[in-house]
């Protein structure tokens, strides 16, 4: 039986701490220090992401946010 695990989080607004829908997250595995992406999400519009079925290991998670001036 292999044993798999969820990464999750909200990603909110770091002035309002209102959270961000729609924001680009991305999943990296680290092996030996080297980031390798594995996943790519958008996060829903409570801000939630949630990457699942993943095998033990080290991850980083990074969002990114468009934010439109005009």
């Amino acid at each position: 039986d292999a044993h798999t695990g969820t990464v999750s989080g909200i990603v909110t607004d770091q002035a309002t701490g209102a959270a961000i829908p729609n924001a680009l997250v991305a999943l990296y595995r680290l092996n030996a220090g080297v980031e390798q992406i594995i996943q790519i999400t958008r996060t829903n519009q409570g801000g939630l992401y949630l990457f699942g079925d993943l095998p033990p290991g080290t991850y980083r998670v990074k969002g990114t946010v468009q934010v439109n001036t005009g």
